[in-house]
């Protein structure tokens, strides 16, 4: 189960963007496994593709991931995707799923508390695995211009054994044009298979008023192996 070298391509149809409009769409970015507590504001459309040679969970292959993401007026975030995965050696050949997700606030940040956030999700079988849903948790708290977040999560699948995922992130600014990012997370299926702990750090930098590209270095280690995985999508603010 490994984690990535990601380079991120984000285009944004903005007209006329200010720092904190730039800033905001570096932070949108979906480039780490552990997400912030944030559902995308109302009227913010974001339609994403990535590329990558691993899954999530670090099964090896060509995998593409394009995605839905739009923001309504209650705070909760509505998005719909798909993964398709070509597995490495393998003679089964492509599958593909389809998901959907909602993320929605439950909690505004606070003296003390984080923002928190509930995010579900329900994906469609691929290959062996039934129908699996996800439910997990998003906290995001913020200390000057630094922001930190955690999430759990569980995922039930059918025909599959279910998994579970605590994780930890953090990302800062320089300046309006450069995030700093990273996040580390364990992911543990409930069968046989060993746990894996994933960790990534990487940089946001904002091109001109439309673009930002994004680049992550990461690493899964478990008790049998340490892999890397790449990573390289798009994003587009629509």
């Amino acid at each position: 189960m490994p984690q990535p070298l990601m380079v991120l391509l984000t285009m944004a149809s903005l007209g006329t963007t200010g720092p904190e409009e730039t800033l905001e769409l570096l932070r949108n970015t979906d480039a780490l496994v552990v997400q912030n507590a944030s559902p995308l504001e109302e009227r913010q459309v974001l339609g994403e593709v990535s590329v990558a040679n691993r899954t999530r969970e670090g099964d090896a292959g060509f995998v593409l991931h394009p995605q839905l993401r739009v923001g309504t007026p209650w705070k909760v975030e509505l998005g719909a995707g798909a993964e398709v995965h070509n597995p490495a050696g393998a003679r089964e050949g492509t599958t593909g799923t389809l998901g959907v997700h909602a993320v929605g606030q439950l909690v505004e940040e606070q003296r003390v508390l984080p923002q928190l956030a509930l995010r579900g999700e329900v994906l469609g079988p691929q290959g062996e695995e039934g129908v699996s849903a996800e439910a997990s948790v998003l906290a995001t708290k913020q200390f000057g211009q630094t922001r930190l977040h955690g999430n759990v999560a569980y995922r039930a699948t059918r025909d599959a054994p279910d998994d579970y995922l605590v994780g930890l992130a953090a990302d800062h600014p320089l300046g309006y044009r450069l995030l700093l990012q990273g996040d580390a997370y364990y992911l543990k299926s409930l069968g046989e298979e060993p746990g894996a702990l994933h960790a990534n750090v990487g940089a946001g930098v904002g091109v001109g008023s439309a673009f930002v590209v994004t680049g992550t270095v990461g690493v899964t280690t478990t008790a049998l192996d340490v892999s890397p995985r790449v990573l390289l999508g798009l994003v587009g603010r629509l």
